[in-house]
């Protein structure tokens, strides 16, 4: 088997990427060539995908993307808010094969970063592929963040709470209409209501273009979705979700304080999940959720969610004195949307490994 750069820009070598993609059902969207689209306006990130070819058969990618910030390169296999995935590998792969295509995508990685001079190369795993024990025997990480989701599946019979069942039944009593939409228009109306949201909860909202460019470059392709309540004329809640395959990934759910008031997002939830079960999908995905205690995982937890971590994995390819010097916010300002290091390890030290999010 080898590794060789995978180049977005040659049809033929996207759209041979794209048929590895499509083989693995619980691929997420980040990880296609489609999100190269949709962040690269945002970036600046340059893509820089591996894929593994065993002879002619490509059998693996891993989607990289480049970053110099301030104090040096950095290349991370997802940017951008909602990252999860790391390594694509076709399911039918016999384990020997797989060990092996493993083995050449990470040695390759870490060529290439260091080609680049980065400071160090973060691989983050998929939830629902989990590989942890091979990233740290191949990639001998510095650092591992432990972070952790949340999901529902979706061909299973549902556990509810009883306060998730009053909330819904509440909601279906207050003359909400649900609908998908496409219109940019209402794209942006809801945007404001994701602002005003996040602004509440003291977090800084999404960029506006992030949810534009998913919108404009997904949608047509059936891999995004924005689901929206009204009352009236009125948007009162919106989901934007992202589709592959089994796996429904709920990038964003935000609602307005009339609309909390007559919890749409719950008659939101419960739409969205009706309608990706009707058209094939197994998995529905929460995102990840500021901590357990937070009204957002409760949220979550009242649908009969079950919890699952996922990991990334940091080695650090420069002396660790020359990150320490940039300190948490110069990684922040110097690298929005781009993880080099846990901020954790500023905190407890650098000669720490494991690090977990409570």
């Amino acid at each position: 088997m080898k590794a060789v750069s995978g180049d977005l820009t040659d049809p033929k070598a996207r759209a041979s990427y794209e048929t590895l993609y499509d083989a693995c059902p619980t691929a997420f969207v980040q990880q296609s060539a489609d999100w190269a689209e949709v962040i690269g306006p945002i970036g600046p990130a340059l893509p820089r995908f591996l894929v593994c070819l065993d002879g002619e058969d490509l059998v693996a990618g891993l989607p990289l993307y480049l970053y110099r910030g301030p104090g040096g390169a950095v290349l991370v296999s997802v940017p951008q808010a909602g990252p999860f995935g790391g390594i694509l590998i076709r399911p039918d792969l016999p384990e020997r094969a797989r060990l092996e295509a493993y083995g050449v995508l990470v040695e390759a990685a870490l060529e290439a970063a260091r080609g680049e001079g980065c400071l160090a190369l973060t691989v983050m795993t998929n939830p629902f592929a989990p590989d942890l024990a091979l990233y740290e025997t191949l990639l001998s990480p510095d650092f591992v963040l432990e972070s952790y989701t949340q999901f529902l599946r979706l061909d299973a019979p549902a556990h509810r709470s009883h306060g998730h069942r009053s909330n819904l039944n509440r909601a279906r009593k207050s003359g909400l209409a649900v609908s998908f939409s496409g219109d940019a228009r209402e794209l942006g109306e809801w945007l404001s209501i994701h602002r005003e949201r996040h602004s509440a909860l003291g977090l800084d909202p999404l960029p506006a273009r992030l949810f534009e460019n998913a919108l404009h470059v997904l949608a047509p392709r059936d891999r995004a979705r924005l689901l929206l309540v009204r009352k009236g004329e009125r948007i009162v809640s919106g989901g934007f979700y992202m589709r592959h395959r089994d796996l429904v990934d709920v990038y964003m759910l935000s609602t307005s304080g009339e609309g909390m008031e007559m919890a749409a997002n719950f008659l939101n939830s419960d739409h969205s999940m009706a309608s990706f079960r009707e058209a094939g999908a197994r998995v529905y995905h929460w995102q990840s959720s500021p901590g357990r205690a937070s009204g957002v995982y409760q949220y979550k937890k009242q649908w009969g969610s079950e919890e699952r971590p996922y990991h990334f994995l940091t080695r650090l390819l420069v002396d660790r004195k020359k990150i320490q010097e940039l300190g948490p916010e110069g990684v922040r300002r110097g690298y929005p949307g781009h993880f080099v290091v846990p901020f954790a390890a500023f905190e407890k030290g650098f000669d720490a490994k494991y690090f977990r999010k409570e």
